[in-house]
């Protein structure tokens, strides 16, 4: 048996000799299980054969023997730390025990996808959400094997022709893309759109006051001594990943490239060191995660993204000889393949390749991993698929997104949350109030990191915690501020526990005092003591309290927020996505927190106990009219899903003394339309207000449409009728003067 494994891991090379060798070695360890529980004698050797390996108890150990049984695998056994600089496998982004795979390969697309082709075919699968889409070598490739793959198991499942088996996209698909802000989802992908993302940031950013960012940003400047140069901060953070978390990659890429280069005379001089300095300084200026180059074609997009990174990572070299990035740009767009084939095809496009698979990985390290939590301006923008630069979204341009949503891909998804959230959908619609009062914001600010100086430690003559690490802690905790937290003594301990592992995860990525890779353990005890004792009442009653009463003043603002962006998202073109737990308030933070179980016995019971639309605004703190208005909006779009699926987007201006503090739209078909009108800035609109109610909008009007005027119109939240004047407009003190969000039918479209 023995002779028999060896003669099989001898095999010859290629794939046909690899899947052989493996079948037959999977035969061989069947064969052996087999004698081992027949034979004791068999059973015993082997365990003796194991412990000589091991070491027997009691005896000195030796690592020899396990050595050599080592040197003689496949792999290399290595320390974690070394994959940072000496890898030879294309990883998870830098978790070194999950390695990607080769999706490109027929033979391993199809063993991997047989579940997803079963489930198909018994017609129990209907769609597919695809995280980390950019980690493929060819995504647009991939997906339309996906689609024939789902054609092919949809005709097995029906008994029908595959041509026939539910067109060409017989399969729902969404894709986990971080788009920026110039960048649009490929049309020619055969996906339905992407997760989301960019909704949230559009729908977030609307909520954001412009006027409160020269204000926000001194005092980022002035108490935390905060970095404002956001472009800057993400190139740094790019050559940080690059030289230390992902420095194996670069290795492979720039060998890569270095290959390639000695192929034919005119390129033979550029050195390894040159390529890996070049490719390092177009990495971190790379304005995309990646691009899509592939031998069938390289779109305009993929040109001007490339054409910018190679620019400015010219303009930043330190080498007299810029040539080399001539070369490098010529690899990425493909235009190194000339017609005299003075360079081999095939590495041209693996070394491009290899190339945008390294983008990705190393943008969303130091964007989202690392500058996210550097960058602590205001933090309620810095979210996954979001932007901090520029500060918020106009409502021109939220419409305008939503259009374009709408004309490519109507049917992508809409989040406002997600497993992968910074901090929870309502802890980013309180945060973003601050826009709202930046001058109070500074003074609480100030006033609190004067009563919590003597809590402050040092730690290798800095203190602990950093001004920048103070003012983010500052942030969490009022953003994160329990509703039922009416007294100081309200259980604060759990609270503050969990404020201390986000704090310990917030410093962590962003890699300043200490990391993931070399925890600077003397740090982070000293900000958990900081913590811990700024949230203990019995040391920090002043401060406990003040938290609470500013937390307190701004939440009913920070509700209207959060029930706006349910109102919008709920009413846009798209699929909306309610992730599991938001559907109360959301105030968790990044992962474990935003992963915690959910009480769905409680939310089943909100819903099912009948309540009047008054009731709920008067105990709005509990979040069921949260839930009731997801509830409300959800049996609209069931009730007609034509209107949302096939509906014009109309976007509905607005006049009057607040007009820029409202946000409408409409969604119409055929003869049946629907109007949102969600608040927007309210804080100067609530004064003393405890509830969640703006008031005082005066002659504030939205516009509708000329063939809608003097229609009524049914809100399907309060239930009472909203005229339509003759001039074509609806007042919107009557709209919201019982909840804080309308949502319009038609009187004789009531849902």
């Amino acid at each position: 048996l023995a002779d028999e494994f060896g003669a099989a891991l001898r095999g010859g090379r290629g794939r046909r000799a690899t899947l052989e060798r493996r079948r037959r070695v999977s035969d061989l360890k069947g064969r052996l299980a087999q004698l081992l529980a027949q034979d004791v004698g068999a059973a015993r050797a082997l365990d003796d054969a194991v412990a000589a390996v091991a070491g027997r108890a009691g005896e000195p150990r030796s690592f020899d023997e396990l050595h050599g049984l080592l040197e003689r695998q496949s792999y290399r056994l290595a320390y974690w730390r070394v994959a940072a600089h000496d890898i030879n496998y294309r990883r998870f982004f830098d978790v070194s025990d999950l390695a990607g795979l080769r999706m490109e390969g027929t033979d391993l697309f199809e063993a991997s996808h047989t579940l997803i082709g079963r489930l198909i075919a018994e017609g129990k699968l209907d769609g597919l959400r695809l995280d980390h889409v950019d980690g493929l070598r060819d995504p647009k490739g991939y997906l339309e094997r996906l689609q024939r793959l789902a054609q092919r198991s949809r005709a097995d499942g029906d008994g029908r022709d595959e041509a026939a088996a539910h067109g060409p996209r017989p399969l729902y698909v969404v894709v986990e893309k971080i788009l920026a802000r110039h960048e649009s989802l490929r049309s020619d992908w055969a996906a339905s759109g992407t997760t989301g993302y960019e909704f949230l940031a559009d729908v977030n950013g609307v909520q954001v006051d412009p006027a409160g960012e020269r204000s926000l940003t001194r005092t980022y400047a002035r108490l935390a001594n905060g970095e404002t140069d956001l472009e800057a901060m993400i190139v740094e953070a790019k050559h940080e990943i690059m030289r230390e978390s992902l420095a194996s990659e670069l290795n492979v890429l720039a060998n890569a490239f270095s290959r390639l280069a000695k192929q034919h005379r005119i390129s033979r001089d550029y050195t390894l060191l040159a390529f890996r300095e070049a490719l390092t300084d177009v990495v971190a200026h790379f304005p995309v995660y990646r691009t899509y180059v592939t031998e069938r074609s390289t779109t305009s997009e993929d040109r001007r993204d490339i054409d910018w990174a190679v620019a400015h990572a010219r303009r930043a070299a330190r080498t007299p000889d810029t040539s080399i990035y001539d070369f490098v740009r010529n690899v990425l767009t493909l235009d190194l393949i000339s017609d005299d084939r003075r360079f081999r095809r095939r590495d041209v496009v693996d070394a491009a390749a290899k190339f945008q698979q390294y983008t990705g990985p190393v943008t969303a390290k130091a964007v989202e991993d690392t500058t996210f939590y550097r960058y602590v301006r205001l933090v309620s923008l810095n979210e996954v698929g979001s932007e901090p630069d520029p500060f918020g979204t106009s409502p021109a341009a939220f419409h305008e997104a939503n259009r374009r949503r709408q004309r490519s891909h109507p049917h992508a998804m809409l989040a406002t949350a997600t497993h992968d959230h910074k901090r929870g959908e309502d802890v980013r619609a309180r945060l973003n109030v601050l826009s709202e009062v930046p001058q109070s914001w500074s003074r609480h600010v100030q006033r609190w990191m004067g009563w919590n100086r003597r809590k402050r430690s040092t730690v290798d003559g800095s203190a602990a915690p950093s001004r920048s690490d103070e003012y983010l802690f500052y942030q969490t905790v009022i953003g994160a501020w329990p509703l039922d937290a009416v007294a100081p003594d309200f259980g604060v301990d759990a609270f503050a526990e969990r404020v201390d592992v986000y704090m310990r995860k917030a410093m962590r990525e962003a890699k300043r005092q200490t990391s993931w890779v070399a925890p600077n353990e003397e740090y982070e005890r000293a900000v958990s003591s900081f913590v811990k004792r700024c949230l203990d009442v019995e040391l920090s009653r002043p401060f406990v309290e003040a938290v609470s009463s500013f937390a307190h003043e701004i939440a009913p603002a920070g509700a209207v927020n959060g029930l706006s962006q349910i109102a919008l998202k709920l009413a846009s073109p798209g699929v909306p996505d309610t992730y599991q737990g938001t559907e109360l308030w959301d105030f968790s933070l990044v992962d474990p927190d935003n992963r915690q179980s959910v009480d769905y016995a409680l939310r089943r019971a909100y819903l099912d106990a009948p309540t009047a639309a008054s009731e709920l605004l008067d105990s709005w703190r509990d979040g069921r009219i949260k839930a009731w208005l997801i509830e409300r909006m959800l049996a609209v779009r069931r009730g007609d899903p034509e209107l949302f699926t096939l509906g014009a987007y109309v976007p509905l201006a607005a006049d009057g003394p607040h007009a820029q503090r409202v946000i409408s739209l409409a969604r119409r078909h055929e003869e049946r339309t629907l109007i949102v009108v969600a608040p927007r800035l309210v804080w100067p609109l609530l004064g003393d207000e405890e509830r969640p109610l703006p008031r005082g909008w005066g002659a504030t009007r939205v516009v509708v449409p000329e063939e809608l005027a003097e229609r009524t119109f049914v809100d399907v939240l309060s239930g009472r009728q909203r005229a339509v004047g003759a001039g074509g407009a609806l007042v919107v003190g009557e709209c919201l003067s019982e909840l804080p969000v309308a949502v319009l039918v038609a009187a004789s479209e009531r849902t």
